[in-house]
């Protein structure tokens, strides 16, 4: 037997922001399939903290705030737009630059796979124009 799941879409007016579990952030989920998926917008506040282990779970961290971000205690900073996949049974340190925000992608590695495309556009010199 197939069971049909519905998404759950929160509009902007109508989200609740959650704090963290570890009180470093807190959390305003945009979309979401229980159990199987979900993706919410983070805010951090500047410094060094963790993310929660969640077994089971693939993560993509998009850095969407004015200041990077270092995941696993590495040297290496996330810039802001570089979607970075991870397995949530890591729980990594997180270290922000300064406050800033993050899209969130998780989703149950057993029913549902994703990724994260950075898509730039740019008006035409005829629409910009108005020609």
């Amino acid at each position: 037997m197939t069971t049909v799941r519905e998404a759950r879409i929160v509009r902007h007016a109508d989200r609740r922001t959650t704090p963290w579990a570890n009180g470093a952030g807190t959390t305003a989920e945009i979309a979401g399939v229980a159990s199987r998926w979900r993706f919410s917008v983070a805010t951090l506040e500047a410094g060094s903290t963790f993310f929660s282990p969640f077994p089971g779970v693939d993560r993509i961290f998009t850095v969407i705030g004015d200041h990077p971000v270092s995941l696993g205690g590495g040297p290496t900073l996330i810039p802001r737009l570089s979607p970075t996949a991870f397995a949530g049974e890591r729980g990594p340190d997180c270290v922000a630059e300064g406050p800033t925000e993050a899209f969130n992608v998780m989703v149950h590695r057993t029913t549902t796979a994703a990724s994260v495309i950075m898509w730039t556009t740019s008006r035409s010199q005829d629409t910009a124009t108005g020609c």
